[in-house]
């Protein structure tokens, strides 16, 4: 691969594991480690959102693909459109309610430090990142 007239060897290309849609994966963390790939794709006069968008669907395989394939390009227009629909289908609400009953009922368990106590919360916010609570600066 040649970089301002140089080569770059033993360039090798980030991975990414394929979703596939079944039960036990994360939507959300498929989308995390995608959108880490896509950040190592920049093109002059192209968006963020371009490249997402066209790169989305070599990440997916099986369910997720067909999925996909029914949806695109006809009614998704925007990443953020694309995001919704996506955890919408593979992160359904029933996936959402447990989560969601740790993080609005979350206490500090006895012997935790404040330390344990925040990491403890923020993995439940990572699991559930469409909680719907505000951010905090």
């Amino acid at each position: 691969m040649a970089h301002n007239g140089r080569m770059l060897k033993d360039y090798t290309l980030p991975s990414l594991e394929m979703f596939r849609g079944k039960i036990t994966e994360d939507p959300n963390q498929h989308l995390k480690q995608f959108l880490q790939l896509c950040d190592t794709f920049k093109y002059n006069g192209v968006t963020n959102d371009a490249i997402r968008l066209r790169l989305f669907p070599f990440s997916l395989m099986d369910n997720a693909f067909s999925w996909l394939d029914l949806k695109a390009p006809r009614y998704i227009m925007t990443w953020d459109e694309l995001v919704g629909k996506f955890l919408q289908r593979f992160f359904p609400i029933s996936k959402i309610i447990q989560p969601m009953r740790e993080i609005v009922t979350f206490k500090q368990l006895e012997g935790e430090s404040f330390h344990e106590s925040c990491e403890h919360f923020k993995m439940l916010i990572q699991i559930c990142p469409h909680h719907g609570l505000l951010e905090w600066p």
